[in-house]
């Protein structure tokens, strides 16, 4: 009758960080579009920065295709690793996309912005990280 009870309170420990991580990767999803939609707004056009939210929609789109295609390869035993691996390459795929947004140079010049454009199409991956990691 006792190893029930430790069994239960060892799987609800489990749920409960694990309900706690994804919640963190979501918050910090949403606090990226925040945070890039601000940044775009300031370095090019202020209805730019609306392109972020596109951005964001297709990463997602893409992570949750990508964990439906290969849904072999996800399973429920593996789950807790899935969702790390996919966090960690989120948070290395968004540092390396905040560097290169940090850094590009702002200027009036069209060929400028249209660069600029084209860098931060390169950062939908931090977003099919996220929705891999929430998928």
């Amino acid at each position: 009758m006792h190893l029930p009870k430790a069994k239960s309170r060892d799987e609800t420990g489990r749920r409960v960080r694990f309900y706690v991580a994804l919640g963190l990767v979501t918050a910090a999803t949403l606090m990226l579009q925040i945070i890039e939609t601000r940044i775009i707004s300031v370095i090019s056009w202020y209805h730019l920065a609306f392109f972020v939210i596109s951005i964001a929609m297709f990463g997602l789109t893409a992570g949750a295709v990508f964990v439906y295609l290969r849904r072999e390869e996800f399973r429920p035993e593996q789950l807790s690793y899935d969702l790390a691996v996919a966090a960690l390459a989120f948070a290395l795929t968004t540092d390396l996309a905040m560097l290169m947004q940090l850094t590009l140079v702002t200027g009036a010049s069209p060929s400028l912005t249209s660069w600029s454009l084209g860098q931060n199409s390169r950062s939908v991956s931090q977003f099919h990280f996220s929705f891999r990691a929430l998928s």
